[in-house]
């Protein structure tokens, strides 16, 4: 999904910091490796602020040394779940005590009872793993999700974890190279014996891979693999279905003409075909399409297409680019003395980083997300605060992972002591209107959730966010929520793909 501002933060960057910045969307492994310019090698260690925090935490992160294991965060109490009893918290040095092959371990609890388990569980911790970019030119995007888990997490633990288990977790940095990312999770499913996964991106190899070996995966989400791979679990939503988001926003502020801007990397998403995809859907809602143009992963401005915008009339722009391209595109038409009479957005722009770096000109874009009141709970700012002072509260990477974490927990603490991958995703596929558990499940403006076999669009709403001045700073430009809590499923432009309808037919 896209995501949401913080309050507060600086005004405009200049457009090389904000392109760095933004170079890959969040979410875009496979954008992030075809543009990046360097990527950094070695570890990068998450800042630590640890005055406030009652438990032990030892998380570091993992370039090509060996990963360090942290205790993390909040029980899952309320909507469909209980609260754990406490455990021990005594954190393993290890990866438990499961050794290598083994595909399930069978223990004697207090009172007898077999409990059995998969690599990466014992009686008293849960071991999980992830690997995200940490370093290189999107590394403020990797750290968000990392900090996001880990809030998650933390919070969990603070209140007893699942059942009397704590969560422990190994994180890798692949420095957004798809390549690493594949070793880095083989070592954690192979090596580390981890339980489940996070973070990691379904495209290519590491989906065919993740399915091979039966692993639940937990993440925010983005690409159509990661909803259609019964393994993956996202709380956000596929690009296609914000895409198809923008082109009906578009209809409804009367355009009649417009543009997409896309980039072009000859993969994933980023393709003309994907591009000619987005087209459609505008014309199906009666907007005629002027153009594509096509935007290459080196390229820094947009005049052209800009130019070409403005001498066709165009009166809206669907940005199907990262926002390290976006932002020296509107700077482009800024110089153009150009800005379509009805608006620009897209699905992957709705960061802090592009009004913070296009400033005034930013005013009336509009992205769409989902996580309006995790970033209203007062829980979730302390932990994200604690594991990083730095990252973005206010952005959906980090409030996608940090309910990616009460995902997961919801789960496993419906097992009891039967703890398996394949039992976690059947539970999983029951749920109906999940509600993160730190919110209120009576809420109708609440991110909700609903999971069977056949349909992994889990989430089932969405709003829009539009650019606005914020009124307590007079240069200041951030996303605010412009609509109610709308569903997320196709209904025009019809689609064949049940991807898109498959929520529709859901409870």
């Amino acid at each position: 999904m896209a995501r949401g501002s913080e309050h507060g933060r600086p005004g405009r960057l200049s457009a090389e910091q904000a392109r760095r910045l933004g170079l890959a969307a969040v979410s875009s492994i496979l954008v992030l490796a075809l543009v990046a310019v360097s990527v950094e090698a070695g570890q990068r260690r998450l800042e630590r602020d640890r005055g406030a925090r009652s438990a032990s935490h030892t998380l570091t992160v993992s370039g090509e040394g060996q990963p360090a294991i942290g205790s993390t965060a909040t029980t899952v109490a309320g909507g469909a779940s209980t609260t754990g009893t406490a455990g021990s918290g005594q954190m393993l040095s290890g990866t438990g005590a499961l050794s290598s092959g083994q595909a399930a371990a069978v223990s004697s609890g207090a009172a007898g009872t077999p409990h059995t388990y998969d690599p990466g569980v014992t009686d008293t911790s849960i071991l999980v793993g992830g690997s995200t970019f940490l370093s290189g030119p999107a590394a403020v995007y990797g750290d968000q999700l990392a900090t996001g888990l880990q809030a998650g997490l933390d919070a969990i633990n603070a209140e007893g974890g699942v059942n009397g288990r704590k969560f422990q977790l190994v994180l890798y940095d692949d420095g957004a190279d798809p390549a690493k990312q594949l070793a880095n999770t083989k070592r954690l499913v192979e090596v580390d014996h981890v339980f489940a996964l996070t973070m990691i991106y379904a495209p290519g190899q590491l989906g065919q891979y993740v399915s091979s070996v039966g692993i639940p995966v937990f993440t925010e989400g983005q690409f159509d693999e990661e909803f259609t791979n019964p393994w993956w679990f996202a709380t956000g939503g596929p690009q296609r279905l914000g895409s198809i988001a923008i082109a009906e926003k578009a209809a409804q502020l009367g355009a009649k003409k417009a543009a997409i801007f896309y980039l072009n990397a000859g993969g994933g998403n980023y393709t003309d075909a994907y591009a000619q995809a987005v087209s459609a859907d505008f014309q199906s809602l009666g907007i005629s399409v002027a153009f594509t143009e096509s935007v290459n992963p080196t390229q820094s401005d947009c005049t052209d297409g800009m130019t070409k915008a403005a001498g066709d009339g165009v009166d809206f722009i669907d940005f199907e680019l990262d926002v390290g391209h976006t932002i020296p595109c509107v700077l482009s038409a800024q110089e153009e003395n150009y800005k379509p009479a009805k608006g620009w957005g897209g699905y992957l722009i709705g960061v802090p980083a592009t009004p913070q770096g296009i400033g005034a000109y930013s005013a009336g874009m509009y992205a769409v997300d989902a996580f309006g009141p995790v970033y209203q709970d007062p829980t979730y700012l302390k932990y994200v605060h604690q594991v990083n002072s730095q990252v973005e509260a206010v952005s959906s990477p980090t409030a996608g992972m940090y309910t990616a974490a009460f995902l997961m927990a919801s789960g496993i603490q419906k097992l009891g002591n039967d703890i398996t991958r394949q039992r976690l995703r059947d539970v999983i596929n029951t749920f109906t209107d999940w509600t993160p558990p730190f919110l209120n499940p009576s809420d109708s403006q609440e991110p909700r959730y609903t999971f069977r076999p056949g349909c992994h669009v889990g989430l089932g709403s969405f709003y829009y966010i539009q650019v606005k001045q914020n009124p307590s700073n007079s240069g200041d430009y951030e996303f605010y929520p412009s609509s109610p809590y709308m569903p997320f499923y196709v209904t025009q432009p019809a689609s064949s793909n049940p991807m898109y309808t498959c929520r529709k037919s859901e409870p």
